[in-house]
């Protein structure tokens, strides 16, 4: 007898009905097979709301346990409706296929007809992988052109419409009376009262008046609707465009995340009069000129602090950011949660911590840490670590040039009688799949020489000596660099501070938590 597991997926949670019906289709298609193809329900895995295009394949809930489960062996055929259910990104889906045969799993999918079980099959998969690649991309060029002529016409293109309008039935946007005057309120205390966006939030938050999603208001949001073209009547559509990007030095290697960036003023699509506006021309260019006079402040270049990024607050979870505050001609930094500085002490009770002396204290505690490891043992033990990394890129880069000498010539098809139809999406495919290839030994070679340049067993030592040599007084690297060598994470809880290494420190002094400022 032969267990089955079922894989099914969907881009939104409205397409749930689709699972099923995948779910239903490979059950009745393993029926088939015979009765010794058996489907247990312990085994179906499904991913709903889950887009192939913006979530990396390592990353979906339902496909960590199948191949968590497949790891233990629980079932020996993998089932799919199509290899556009299974992954988006040929990358991906190879990469997954090959950990499923590696294991000794027999993959099929629907749709293409494809099993793994026969001759010369990987060519198929990979091709019909690469075509779905192709049509996400074909679908996302279709849908923001849709949206863009859509935006011409005045009506709203997007999530969620901004507060105090809301999307009438002929797809523009309509005024939401019950948040009408909310918004009248921000304005005026802006414009007539001359208050700023911080004093507006305090002000509605201590009267119990909450943002539509029900959360406090914070200055960023004030902002946001002061700026907001909407309320004057004005429709702006392309201002922005997200991006999907892979994320290579984060915890998770190559996963997924969303880029903002700004579109040039000639691709926006701009349409006045598009609905009823709630503010009146005169208040929203005076908004405007206000807001503009404060805007070199917001675009100075920004300080460096040496512990921003690492504080985090033991409370509420938020991360910790610099402030700083001139008294007297004399100018002082403390560190300060966001949610505290935003929301209020009532929101978290995390007190401010003084800069200067925080990180001085910091200071003292790695180079007690760096003192008392820093012996051979210790060092040979990281630079072996930093060696074994050096193998796997270069195992993966090997892998990466195997890829992309299959993807060197184009293939001759017989597009007529084999299953991939249209010739002109076959190049395509083609050309995207051996783009990836080349990407990804671009990618993996400037790892490796990152890796091998940096950590070296000489490296190793220098980023030691030269942070002792800080903590001693010497200028030799900006203290903001030196730290994040050695320090990953501060856990803020009261006056106490929780410190996480990066390094593993082989070392009588001091526990887990280095004491209290």
């Amino acid at each position: 007898m032969v267990y089955c597991a079922i894989y099914a997926r969907v881009s939104t949670d409205r397409q749930a009905e689709s699972v099923e019906h995948q779910v239903s289709l490979l059950t009745e298609f393993a029926r088939s097979r015979g009765a010794q193809w058996q489907i247990d329900p312990r085994f179906v895995y499904e991913d709903t709301g889950v887009s192939a295009t913006k979530h990396s394949i390592w990353s979906r809930p339902a496909m960590r346990r199948l191949l968590a489960d497949a790891q233990r062996g629980h079932f020996s055929v993998v089932l799919f409706k199509g290899i556009s259910r299974f992954a988006r990104n040929t990358q991906e889906a190879l990469d997954v296929l090959d950990r499923l045969k590696a294991r000794g799993l027999r993959v099929v999918s629907y749709e293409e007809n494809y099993d793994s079980h026969q001759e010369n099959s990987n060519f198929m998969f990979t091709m019909h992988a690469a075509i779905a690649e192709y049509e996400a991309e074909k679908i996302g060029v279709r849908v923001r052109l849709g949206n863009k002529e859509k935006a011409k016409t005045g009506r709203f293109v997007g999530g969620t419409p901004p507060d105090g309008y809301v999307i009438g039935p002929d797809g523009r946007l309509a005024v939401d009376e019950a948040r009408r005057p909310l918004i009248e309120r921000i304005y005026r205390m802006y414009v007539a009262d001359g208050l700023s966006c911080g004093e507006i939030a305090r002000r509605l938050n201590s009267c119990a008046t909450f943002t539509r999603a029900g959360g406090p208001w914070h200055p960023g949001a004030v902002a946001r609707i002061l700026r907001n073209d909407a309320y004057g009547g004005t429709l702006v559509y392309n201002r922005c465009r997200d991006r999907t990007v892979r994320d290579y030095e984060s915890e998770e290697s190559g996963k997924k995340k969303e880029v903002r960036e700004a579109n040039q003023p000639s691709e926006w699509v701009v349409v006045q009069g598009a609905h009823e506006p709630i503010i009146a021309r005169e208040w929203r260019e005076e908004a405007m000129r206000r807001l503009h006079r404060r805007e070199p402040r917001a675009h100075a270049p920004r300080a460096r602090h040496a512990l921003t990024g690492l504080l985090v607050c033991g409370g509420c979870g938020r991360t910790m950011v610099c402030q700083g505050r001139t008294v007297g001609g004399r100018t002082y930094r403390y560190y300060v949660c966001r949610t505290a500085h935003r929301e209020g002490r009532s929101a978290c009770p995390q007190r401010s911590l003084a800069a200067a002396a925080l990180e001085e204290y910091i200071a003292d505690k790695v180079e007690q840490r760096l003192r008392a490891s820093l012996r051979p043992r210790v060092l040979a033990a990281l630079i072996v670590r930093a060696e074994d990394e050096g193998v796997i890129l270069q195992r993966q880069l090997q892998a990466a040039r195997r890829r992309l000498e299959k993807w060197r010539e184009l293939p001759a098809l017989d597009v007529g009688q084999g299953e991939v139809q249209d010739a002109q999406d076959v190049l395509e495919a083609w050309r995207a799949a051996r783009r990836h290839a080349e990407d990804d030994v671009a990618r993996l070679t400037q790892r490796l020489e990152a890796v091998v340049g940096e950590e070296s067993a000489a490296d190793v030592r220098q980023a030691f000596n030269e942070a002792l040599r800080l903590a001693g007084g010497e200028q030799t690297l900006p203290f903001a660099d030196s730290i994040r060598r050695f320090v990953r994470r501060i856990t803020v809880r009261g006056e106490g501070l929780h410190l996480e290494y990066t390094f593993v420190f082989s070392s009588p002094c001091s526990p887990r938590i280095d004491g209290h400022v």
